[in-house]
């Protein structure tokens, strides 16, 4: 005499030798048990994962002795709940460790609570796909990560989509860039390269840390640079000096720059001595008139304030590196204001302006003066 039990819309009907399960999704498996005492079924779904319903009887187990109960095993997942935790885990930042258990060509699939997640292979540490044997294929490399144990962060929870995306990088990142600090001069690698500059990952002790950098167009040399690719190739090591970290917006300002001889200075201080006697000041001048010198020097002092501005020294630099009228505010320590340098051509002129303002500031007054006089 068969009977049957119900439980949310999953029928098991059971005689002496068989067993049959289905659902309402027309998923069916049948179990003959006439020739053991015991059968098992494992992994029946019932609910599509990711949805807000229960599974009940993700496996069952059925005693072919008839004196026997079935037994029903209740698994149940609220899937919806799984969703909610993982944004929470997004919105609160946390980082926590997960086991890797697929690699593809893409990235790698790990388990956030009993949701499948996504690490990109861009959002994993370099140092894991670096390695020394370079001959390795991408998909190579990420298959050796199988197994191991990740620090991560989710960064991306889409519950409609069923888009769960973790990142290694981020979790490293916040934990390192505590240890960097404005001013520190390391070695990286050129790890990409955009419009406005390139990334560079920092390298510590001879290892990669994971930590990227942005140097900008603006700090990859003294000279204009109108195409990174012109200064840097991925993959080269370069050195660079921090510049500026902000730890909320986990970003890293880098130069090259500031490790290079300025040669505007350099010229001042080779080729431009101090004049202070009469020979010195015949030969400064003999020097031709600055290009519209007198239209910047009233541009600057019509700046709030600009106290005074006076000439420096004056030269001709062997070296053209511009045609274009350039404008610079200079690192040199001045007790009452600042240094600037202007630049056309070969020719080079040293201001000195006397202002109460604070380095911000004058670079904001610099700024306007360099987009009135057509800079």
């Amino acid at each position: 005499m068969a009977s049957t039990i119900r439980a949310c819309g999953l029928s098991i009907k059971h005689a002496a030798t068989s067993m049959s399960l289905s659902s309402n999704g027309g998923q069916q498996a049948t179990i003959c048990a006439a020739q053991k005492r015991t059968a098992l079924v494992k992994n029946l779904r019932l609910a599509t994962p990711g949805s807000s319903d229960k599974v009940i009887a993700r496996s069952v187990r059925v005693h072919a002795n008839n004196k026997q109960t079935t037994e029903l095993r209740n698994t149940s997942v609220n899937w919806g709940k799984e969703w909610s935790n993982a944004e929470k885990l997004m919105e609160e930042g946390t980082i926590f460790d997960t086991v890797v258990e697929v690699a593809n060509r893409g990235g790698l699939v790990v388990r956030v609570g009993k949701l499948k997640g996504f690490i990109p292979a861009s959002q994993i540490s370099g140092f894991r796909l670096a390695g020394e044997d370079k001959g390795l294929q991408m998909a190579e490399k990420l298959a050796i990560l199988v197994g191991q144990t990740l620090p991560v962060r989710v960064i991306k929870v889409k519950e409609d989509e069923r888009q769960l995306v973790l990142s290694e990088r981020a979790a490293t990142l916040e934990s390192s860039l505590a240890t960097v600090q404005v001013g520190d001069v390391c070695k990286g690698v050129v790890r990409s390269t955009a419009d406005f500059g390139s990334f560079v990952e920092l390298i510590r002790d001879g290892e990669l840390t994971g930590i990227e950098g942005l140097v900008h167009l603006s700090e990859m040399s003294w000279d204009r640079v109108a195409n990174p690719h012109d200064a840097v190739s991925v993959d080269q090591e370069v050195a660079v000096k921090v510049i500026s970290v902000d730890l909320r917006q986990q970003r890293v300002g880098l130069s090259m720059r500031q490790l290079m001889a300025d040669p505007l200075l350099q010229t001042l201080d080779t080729l431009m001595p101090v004049a202070n006697d009469t020979e010195d000041s015949q030969s400064l001048e003999e020097l031709p008139p600055f290009p519209d010198l007198d239209n910047i020097l009233s541009t600057l002092l019509a700046e709030d304030g600009v106290d005074n501005v006076n000439l420096g020294r004056a030269a001709m630099e062997p070296r053209v590196t511009s045609q274009d009228l350039e404008l610079w505010l200079t690192n040199v320590t001045v007790e009452d204001g600042y240094n600037l340098l202007l630049r056309a051509g070969s020719q080079v002129q040293e201001l000195h302006v006397t202002t109460p303002l604070d380095r911000d500031d004058f670079k904001n007054v610099v700024r306007r003066v360099s987009s009135k006089i057509g800079i």
